[in-house]
């Protein structure tokens, strides 16, 4: 069983690619492949034009690699740790300063810059991360689940710094789960299953391929929104502990859930018609997938 299959999609100068699926989908091992860390059996990759398995070095310098999981030296401080990055990627002691303070700038590392890796928030330390991917100034940033456990507000910061980047002319590919995350940031979302791309446009091209619209009710406990779940077909599905959502093709969908609801003493506090989200097209296409296995 191949990790990937004929995974073909092109990234913009300056934009951001988000990159969705399931654990297990491939986006880690696309992120590797990219990043010239794992072969490909077949095909061609290019990155900034350069043949990953033909120019790798020339690749290597043009990118930089935010993976999913943290692996920084507990021991060292932000500002050392930057500092000898910097040396690393070819830069002078100074050029390698110049660029560091830049950084602590950006991403509001100023405050803890003296401060050892170990004594850092998860939050804190995937900005590091982050300090460290563009210390050699790359044209191109993978970042690989980049807000994989961070707490809300850490998490929307995080994103601030994600957009400043495109704003500078970088070009991104952004791995996640999260489908907020793609919908907000990204000019252009992937969709992944099975190591195989589904799915591919923009936030709104895609959310206009789902037809329905979507009933959300809301009931006084798990237990009545279950029934309501129930009541309302193998369409119907939980949305968060109390609450129900039900796409609906036409009016007349509405008027037949809630009557049907009515019929049974299934009453919902309240109920609510929107339009589809990005979140809608993943679940659909999730549930194809699980029903084609």
């Amino acid at each position: 069983m191949h990790a990937l299959s004929n995974v073909t999609f092109a990234a913009g100068e300056g934009k951001i690619v988000g990159l969705l699926g399931v654990n297990g989908a491939g986006k880690s091992t696309l992120v590797r492949i990219l990043s010239t860390l794992l072969k490909p059996d077949s095909g061609t990759v290019r990155v900034a034009g350069f043949d990953v398995l033909r120019e790798p070095d020339a690749a290597r310098r043009s990118i930089g690699v935010a993976q999913q999981d943290v692996g920084l030296d507990e021991s060292r401080g932000v500002n050392s740790m930057l500092r000898l990055h910097a040396r690393l990627h070819g830069l002078s002691r100074r050029d390698g300063d110049r660029r560091v303070e830049t950084l602590l700038a950006a991403l509001r590392l100023e405050d803890v810059a003296g401060r050892k890796i170990r004594d850092l928030s998860g939050g804190m330390r995937r900005k590091v991360d982050l300090a460290l991917a563009l210390v050699h100034s790359p044209p191109i940033v993978f970042l690989d689940e980049p807000t994989v456990g961070l707490d809300p507000p850490s998490r929307i910061e995080l994103w601030e710094q994600i957009r400043d980047l495109r704003a500078g002319g970088a070009t991104i590919l952004l791995t996640t789960q999260h489908i907020e995350e793609a919908d907000r940031l990204a000019d252009l979302v992937v969709i992944l299953v099975d190591g195989k791309v589904v799915s591919e446009g923009t936030p709104a091209e895609l959310k206009g391929t789902v037809a329905e619209s979507i009933l959300e009710l809301d009931f006084e406990d798990a237990a009545k929104a279950a029934r309501g779940a129930a009541c309302l077909g193998s369409e119907a599905r939980a949305l968060g502990e109390s609450s129900v959502r039900l796409p609906v093709s036409e009016p007349d969908g509405v008027r037949t859930g809630l009557e049907e609801l009515h019929a049974r003493a299934i009453r919902p506090i309240s109920a609510r018609l929107r339009e589809p989200s990005l979140e809608d097209l993943f679940l659909r296409i999730d549930k194809a997938s699980r029903g084609s296995r």
